[in-house]
């Protein structure tokens, strides 16, 4: 008992220490509400936030995120209790999935090398940096000579460069073919051995880039628009699809994440079939692609029964993390593995979904506060 209770003051000194940053990163959603004159009196938002608080244990960042504060917000408090924060999910819901094996989906090149023994389709590894060297897909020291040569041979028109341990799509460089070589689509800068020099002091991992199946490149052509697709396994050798979205790039951008400016609509698990409109981050709702005029209500995946079968596939190779988000993109040839997210975010699924606290089974919250399983984020 006494141990369970040391585990839950730590808990709550995390969570406390947690505050600072989710007030930064919520900003946009604090402002709007507290700038807005249509929201509900005072009174009924601290009331309702407390309420949330002392339900979920932590800071009710999804009271700004979904616009509970306003006055026209059709949800009850019963309901609004059904969305889960950000920190209970990250910190004390999803150890409960990954465990001990956190570390396979946070670092890339790891799990690029699992995939590979697995045999689970995924984009062809140029090279990776670590530690001062450059070495190939297996791992083999190699010159920065020798990478270029790597670079040489590649007969993809991109080539993306990612940081290992890299979220969010952020620190995500992309080489487009230009010459005889490839050039930094932002900065121009060449991808040459000086470039090289320069990374190998970081973890990075260069990987050439899919070719998108055609049905998706008419949604948006300029990124490999991916699916989070999220699955959970009952450690009974079964694993379903819990939910899916679709991302996009827009606005010239190559990459499809949320947080890079990127849609993302909701795709019905069971049929396919997208949603109404899709999302940006900031809430702001398209009906069609804003660079295509692609329309989206109505319109089904295709290729979506193989997409999923892959999607379940893959995470029974991997049944140990009960849950885990995959973005997976599909080419011609069939779905190809991008990565996995054992804790995939919050926000933009319930944005489509509504709250998910009953799908992924969290029947009395206070439970997971006294539990062993925690992590230590580097947000």
């Amino acid at each position: 008992m006494i141990r369970k209770y040391l585990y839950y003051l730590v808990k709550k000194a995390s969570e406390r220490a947690h505050r600072p940053y989710y007030r930064t990163y919520y900003k946009k959603y604090i402002d709007a509400c507290n700038a807005s004159s249509e929201r509900k009196p005072d009174r009924v938002i601290r009331r309702e936030m407390r309420a949330l608080k002392r339900y979920w244990g932590c800071m009710p960042t999804q009271y700004y995120r979904y616009k509970f504060w306003h006055r026209e917000c059709p949800l009850s408090l019963e309901q609004m209790k059904s969305y889960i924060p950000d920190f209970f999910a990250f910190y004390l819901m999803y150890p409960l999935s990954f465990r001990d094996r956190n570390i396979l989906c946070e670092d890339k090149r790891l799990m690029y090398g699992l995939n590979n023994g697995l045999g689970i389709p995924q984009p062809r590894e140029v090279f990776n940096t670590r530690d001062g060297g450059v070495f190939d897909g297996e791992l083999n020291p190699i010159t920065p000579a020798q990478a270029m040569e790597r670079v040489a041979a590649c007969r993809a028109e991109r080539i993306f460069l990612k940081p290992t341990f890299g979220v969010g799509g952020r620190g995500i460089r992309v080489f487009e073919r230009s010459g005889g070589g490839y050039t930094d689509i932002r900065s121009g800068e060449p991808l040459d051995a000086g470039l090289l020099a320069a990374l190998a002091a970081e973890d990075y991992l260069a990987e050439e880039g899919v070719v998108q199946h055609p049905v998706l490149d008419a949604i948006y052509p300029r990124s490999v628009n991916t699916f989070r697709i999220v699955t959970e396994c009952d450690g009974k050798r079964q694993a379903k699809v819990l939910l899916a979205l679709l991302r996009m790039g827009s606005g010239g951008s190559c990459v499809d994440n949320a947080s890079s400016g990127g849609l993302y609509i909701r795709v019905d698990p069971a049929t396919g079939v997208l949603g109404d409109a899709a999302l940006r981050d900031d809430h702001t709702a398209y009906t069609e692609h804003p660079d295509t005029g692609f329309r989206f209500a109505g319109y089904r995946i295709p290729m979506w029964e193989e997409l999923t079968a892959f999607a379940c596939s893959i995470a029974l190779k991997y049944r140990e993390m009960r849950y885990v988000g995959w973005d997976i993109a599909c080419t011609e040839a069939g779905p190809v593995v991008i990565e996995g997210n054992n804790g995939p975010g919050m926000g933009i699924v319930q944005d489509h979904y509504g709250g998910l606290r009953d799908t992924f089974g969290i029947d009395c919250p206070r439970r997971y506060w006294f539990r062993e399983d925690f992590t230590l984020r580097n947000d």
